[in-house]
């Protein structure tokens, strides 16, 4: 059962715990009203939250990931559960003619020829030699795609430069 009000649970006894001074560190000391037991813990949403929150301000920025935290170690440990947040994009109901294959196999791109789906990654120079051998297909990439090509290559390129 999800905790309504976010506060810390008795890891002993289930109760709620309540603040009970501060550690020689600094840290929170919390205590159980029930059970008389004793914890430091962290509150995970705000901790997560400020990770969060400092993953994003790194990622779009240009300083290195040791102007973040204590040390570039600390900052990757801390923010290497961010990489595999992925947003939730509400269905809105459109359709679009775009799908994304993450392998550009023969059959994937058998599959998007089929359906009539122009592609945007080139194919592979070991299946384009081996379609110059049989009669077919044109090799031919095409100016629109080359184009749209150039403009994926660009924004790739920018995201990685915004990672390292």
């Amino acid at each position: 059962m999800p905790n309504p009000r976010n506060h810390l649970i008795c890891g002993v006894c289930a109760n709620k715990l309540v603040k009970n001074g501060k550690t020689s560190a600094g840290r929170t000391r919390w205590r159980c009203k029930h059970c008389g037991s004793s914890a430091i813990q962290t509150r995970t949403d705000s901790a997560k939250k400020a990770d969060f929150t400092s993953f994003i301000a790194w990622l779009t920025s240009t300083q290195p990931r040791g102007d973040f935290a204590t040390s570039t170690r600390t900052f990757t440990r801390k923010i290497q559960w961010c990489w595999s947040v992925t947003p939730r994009v509400a269905p809105t109901g459109e359709v679009h003619d775009q799908i994304k294959l993450d392998n550009p196999s023969k059959a994937n791109r058998a599959w998007l020829r089929a359906r009539d789906i122009a592609t945007t990654i080139p194919e592979r120079d070991d299946q384009i030699a081996h379609r110059r051998k049989q009669p077919g297909r044109p090799i031919d990439f095409g100016h629109q795609r080359q184009e749209r090509y150039r403009g994926r290559n660009v924004v790739e390129r920018c995201f990685n430069r915004l990672k390292q």
